[in-house]
């Protein structure tokens, strides 16, 4: 883990230094009583602060979705040692929202120790995208030194086109124009395709929509319309 000083203990080193600098300045030593309390703050602080052991496991719900679904990221994170707060920020793409304000979570010392911390991503648009990797950062109880790292690989997320459902076929553009130019209702072997539905028993392999398929999971076959037009019978009195 990366070991670095906070904003506090830079401040109190320059109080020091200041204390002393003043002290020497005009010859009083006993000014330097009042800089004490700092130092023994500081010696105390950074010879108690440690390094915590950090495990963290993380995986997404599902790695496929469409563009109106939503995936969640879990993180179990084991803390082991004395912590003022612990964070986790997690990296995602500009094309991944996060329903919840921001992709960080901050755990204050009471709250750690193993601790589960979700993340619901919702896509602006299709495609694939990582998640990830998840930035820790810890920060001793005496608030001089903080500690980071990276753990995890990124994890793919596949988001595919949303699903729309016409409301209206095609008319083909050429039909059979001696039997009539009213496409039949009836829907089996032919070349103008019809609509999706789920694979049944007796269907073709050719006929397999394999996008369908591996968007639902299930197996999806194309219909098509007959090879023939409907028959209009006119009966006139």
């Amino acid at each position: 883990m990366t070991r670095r000083p906070t904003a506090r203990l830079a401040g109190y080193v320059a109080i020091l230094a200041l204390g002393a600098y003043v002290a020497v300045a005009i010859e009083r030593i006993a000014l330097l009583a009042l800089v004490v309390p700092f130092a023994i703050w500081v010696l105390a602080g950074l010879a108690s602060a440690s390094a915590p052991e950090l495990e963290l496991k993380a995986e997404l719900d599902r790695d496929r979705i469409t563009e109106d679904g939503e995936a969640c990221f879990t993180a179990e994170v084991t803390c082991r040692g004395r912590v003022a707060w612990l964070e986790l920020e997690l990296d995602l793409p500009r094309e991944l929202d996060c329903a919840e304000p921001g992709a960080g979570r901050r755990l204050r010392s009471q709250a750690v120790g193993t601790t589960t911390v979700r993340w619901r991503l919702q896509p602006r648009r299709w495609g694939t995208f990582r998640c990830g990797p998840i930035r820790l950062r810890a920060q001793d109880p005496l608030g001089l030194v903080t500690y980071s790292a990276q753990f995890g690989p990124p994890a793919a997320l596949r988001v595919y086109p949303a699903f729309e459902r016409l409301r209206q076929l095609v008319a083909p553009a050429r039909t059979q124009l001696f039997a009539g130019n009213r496409i039949a209702r009836r829907h089996g072997e032919g070349i103008e395709f019809a609509s999706i539905r789920d694979f049944s028993s007796g269907d073709r392999v050719r006929r397999i929509n394999w996008r369908a398929t591996a968007r639902t999971g299930t197996p999806h076959v194309n219909d098509f319309h007959l090879e023939r037009n409907a028959d209009v019978i006119l009966f006139v009195d």
